[in-house]
């Protein structure tokens, strides 16, 4: 009905004889649905952005940079990354999810960024928080067999404050290698960094990987 108003039609039936005369480019239609759909988008995005910024003032571990640096907006760690404290991070505006807090290094991250610009907030770490642990996974590749190696990883993340919350091991035999999941609960990126540096380091392990 818009853009019958804008073409300045009176009716219907007049309408759609032109567009199956050809007078009308069905292309042109395409365009302007698309572009509407677009626009309601963003402002269903904004609408929320704005509700959010006023509820939910009980959050301590972010601040969120918009609408005057307001803390408090209804967010969750994304799954998909699994952010820790520290890292550097962004907010993905979704829809009935509040924000979704993903890592910069997150495989989803230049996709998010590139094809949904309006709807990413710029976050940063709130410097006093309340003291809490966050979920994160690494995969360390290991030669076979070296079952002191598990035993080893065991007391090294016993010397940092972290706790494991499973550990599941893959053996691959055509390589000769294991691969090692372990997840852990750490109160910071720093700590982390300190427990995959230890990790690299022992003997027989070949690489640390964070997913």
């Amino acid at each position: 009905h818009e853009l019958m108003k804008q073409r300045k039609y009176t009716s219907n039936i007049e309408f759609f004889a032109d567009i199956a005369s050809g007078k009308i480019d069905p292309n042109e239609i395409k365009a302007w649905i698309v572009k509407s759909r677009e626009e309601q988008i963003a402002e269903t995005t904004e609408l929320k952005e704005q509700k959010w910024v006023a509820d939910n003032s009980s959050s301590q571990e972010l601040l969120v940079l918009s609408a005057g640096n307001v803390k408090g907006m209804e967010y969750s760690m994304a799954k998909c990354c699994n952010p820790v404290f520290g890292d550097d991070v962004f907010g993905f505006v979704t829809r009935g999810e509040g924000i979704k807090i993903h890592r910069m290094s997150c495989p989803n991250a230049s996709r998010l960024i590139e094809r949904y610009p309006y709807r990413i907030q710029k976050v940063r770490w709130q410097e006093n928080r309340d003291q809490s642990d966050f979920q994160c996974t690494l995969i360390v590749d290991a030669a076979s067999g070296e079952g002191s190696v598990l035993s080893s990883m065991m007391d090294v993340i016993s010397q940092f404050k972290a706790s494991i919350r499973s550990v599941n091991v893959k053996e691959n035999n055509r390589s000769g290698t294991s691969s090692i999941s372990l997840r852990l609960f750490v109160p910071s990126n720093m700590e982390l960094d300190k427990i995959i540096s230890q990790i690299s380091n022992l003997r027989h392990v070949l690489k640390v990987k964070r997913v």
